[in-house]
């Protein structure tokens, strides 16, 4: 229906000039008409009715059997969806224009034969299989092609050219024809096989995947761009045989270009890309600049083996680390690309009602996955503002915990809790008969950054000291603790303690005997433990004393390689003397203390080299003393020839029984330095 108004103005002008304006206004008002459905009811049957031929149409086709459309036409708004077990077969010509949307799902198939077909539909998405054959296709810049994992693409005896998006994320096998990229992107993230067929791009190619020339059958020439080279030279150095490795060009330009095909490793450096081609294992400690993984390909990087990346890894495969191993990237930034799986492998302790302090070097690794065979309800982590233990469970997450139905809920949880393992906050976790713990997604890499809390709240019952944080190495290989100061230092105080656990169910917890302690001075050990060093091994949770708000930060450079064989290693220093002495109880607690001298060192209290022990709940503590405070660790000023220095010793008991005292080490003593323990009590 349309209806026409007429408006006419007269005004007076001067010089009496009688001036008209008319004024034209249309108001076209159209009758809505509602799109069809069509829905195929069989072979070559439809409902409501059959569409017919040489039909240009908005509407919605469902297919789910085999069916004919000729001459056919899709319209801005129009749908076709072909489901599993539909086949639509096409003939004379078919456009899909932009607007419309063209699915084929899994199971379904489209088969574009004998015929010119012409693309602009920003929508057109293949995760079934697709025949085109026998004819030419075109998509225009507008068109949008994507074809995904899980889908088929037989091309054969076609004329192709492209000049908008065509994504491929699946292999495909294309034979006898011709295909022209001439504008737009094509983006090949599969094996794209040809073979007596020529493909050239005068456009742009992205992604991680190969193109081969089958039998030497076939040309692949580029005049365009891939990845970011331009022009004719940038196929020869990645191509292989008669594969061209699309991934090359997505590493550091620069780099020499190696492939491995399984088995012995080519010899590489910080300045080479190393393409794996075929599953290999690393054996030795190798470093690389790049790293690609073809789709498909398994690495493994065996026990107490060092695989060092200068730069980015670009992985559409699968990379194990395993337990002791390490996997180091020193990029000042993350660098890391494409879809492929990380599996991190980790020995945690075996004893049940023992915990052992856990970070992840996945990023958000869910809890549950992890530690499937544990107790949620022993899973615990520390909330820095309150300076207390909560969950990371979603909010409301019901679970049974041995065998009672728990809920837990907001009040229980920690600030953004979501069941995921947040990257760099530690995680209080009871051993696994397994041992084994794997973790698998997205590794860690380039900055990590957490939040740590100084606080006011004052001693909690349980334990000294308000500022605690528990925090942990983010990444698959061991960080320098002492780098992890310098670049935190303005925040926390430089010692770092390590949970120990006694294996007594908790019945026992005390602050001064279940930590071991480092700082860039010396270190003690707890319950029996190895001293730890300067390196925390991936996956180690440990506590940090913060001297305000703010975050630390974990970067690239804190990385090292080895030195990830056990949480607690030890490393010599031959610039400082320490003596180790321990106290036991006839009851077997034991509490061990370090005193020592160094150049660096004063006879007061000395940030990150002086470590104060907690004072409450201890059935047996043992420090040395500044001031009043008791001491982990008290290091003093170097001592010069005939000097002899004095320090008090504080014991606080709950046994009445024997004590022994014992010189567990003397480091770097040698012959000329004597220890004496003097009694001035009796």
């Amino acid at each position: 229906m349309k209806f026409e108004f007429l408006i006419i103005k007269f005004e007076g002008m001067m010089q009496r000039i009688l001036s008209t304006i008319v004024l034209l206004v249309l108001v076209v008002v159209s009758q809505q008409v509602n799109a069809t459905t069509y829905v195929t009811t069989g072979n070559n049957s439809w409902s409501p009715s059959n569409p017919g031929n040489s039909l240009s149409s908005s509407d919605e086709f469902i297919i789910n059997h085999t069916v004919t459309l000729k001459g056919f036409r899709l319209l801005n708004g129009g749908k076709i969806t072909i489901n599993s077990g539909g086949f639509l077969k096409t003939a004379w010509s078919l456009r899909f224009d932009l607007g419309s949307q063209v699915h084929v799902r899994a199971g379904g198939k489209l088969q574009i034969s004998q015929l010119t077909a012409t693309n602009y539909s920003d929508n057109f998405v293949i995760d079934g299989d697709i025949v085109t054959k026998n004819g030419t296709m075109a998509n225009y810049q507008s068109g949008v092609i994507t074809y995904n994992q899980g889908a088929t693409w037989s091309f054969n005896q076609m004329s192709f050219v492209n000049y908008g998006t065509l994504i491929l994320n699946e292999d495909a096998d294309w034979k006898n024809g011709s295909v022209a990229l001439s504008l737009g992107t094509t983006e090949i993230n599969g094996r794209l096989k040809i073979k007596n067929l020529s493909l050239a791009n005068n456009a742009t190619i992205e992604g991680v995947g190969q193109v081969e020339v089958q039998n030497g059958n076939g040309n692949f020439a580029s005049n365009g761009t891939i990845n970011g080279c331009v022009g004719n030279s940038c196929i020869p150095p990645s191509t292989v045989g008669n594969t061209t490795y699309l991934a090359y060009h997505s590493t550091t330009p620069g780099n020499d270009f190696e492939t491995s095909t399984g088995g012995n490793l080519p010899a590489t450096s910080c300045t080479t890309t190393l393409q794996v081609l075929d599953d290999v294992t690393f054996t030795a400690d190798k470093t690389i600049g790049d790293l690609v993984v073809s789709p498909g390909v398994n690495i493994m990087v065996n026990p107490g083996v060092s695989l060092t990346v200068c730069s980015g890894i670009l992985s559409e495969g699968k990379i194990t680390v395993q337990n002791t191993a390490a996997l180091v990237q020193t990029a000042s930034s993350n660098k890391n690309e494409g879809s492929g799986t990380y599996i991190i492998k980790r020995n945690g302790g075996n004893n049940p009602i023992s915990y052992n302090s856990w970070s992840s070097p996945i990023d958000k690794a869910t809890i549950i996955d992890v530690y499937g065979n544990a107790n949620p309800c022993d899973i615990f982590c520390f909330e820095g503002p309150t300076q207390s233990w909560k969950f990371d469970y979603p909010v409301n997450y019901q679970t049974s915990c041995n065998g009672n139905q728990v809920t837990f809920t907001s009040s229980m949880l920690i600030s953004g809790a979501d069941g995921k393992m947040d990257n760099a906050r530690g995680y209080f976790v009871p051993g696994d008969n397994a041992i084994t713990r794997t973790f698998s997604g997205t590794v860690n890499n380039g900055d990590v950054v957490i939040a740590v809390d100084e606080t006011s709240l004052g001693n909690n019952p349980n334990w000294n000291m308000d500022d605690w944080n528990l925090v942990g190495n983010p990444y698959p290989s061991a960080i320098d603790l002492e780098k992890f100061y310098s670049q935190n230092s303005s925040v926390i105080t430089g010692d770092y303690y390590f949970w120990v656990d006694d294996n007594s169910n908790g019945n026992t917890y005390n602050q001064s005997n279940d930590y071991a302690v480092y700082n860039q001075f010396s270190s003690i050990s707890a319950n029996g433990s190895a001293l730890p060093s300067k390196y925390a091994a991936t996956g180690q949770g440990f506590w940090v004393y913060a001297l305000q708000d703010g975050n630390v930060t974990f970067k690239n450079s804190m990385r090292v390689s080895g030195n990830n064989s056990s949480f607690f290693k030890t490393e010599a220093n031959t610039d400082k003397t320490v003596v180790r002495i321990s106290l036991e109880n006839d009851s077997n607690n034991i509490n061990q203390t370090a005193i020592g001298f160094s150049q660096s060192s004063t006879n007061g209290y000395d940030m990150a080299l002086d470590a104060p022990k907690g004072e409450s709940n201890s059935a047996l503590l043992f420090g040395s003393l500044i001031d009043s405070t008791v001491y982990s660790i008290q290091a003093f000023e170097a001592l010069a020839d005939f000097d002899t220095y004095t320090t008090k010793l504080y014991v606080e008991t709950g046994n009445d029984g024997n004590h022994t005292f014992s010189i567990n080490s003397l480091e770097n003593a040698g012959n000329h330095i004597l220890v004496f323990l003097k009694d001035k009590t009796t």
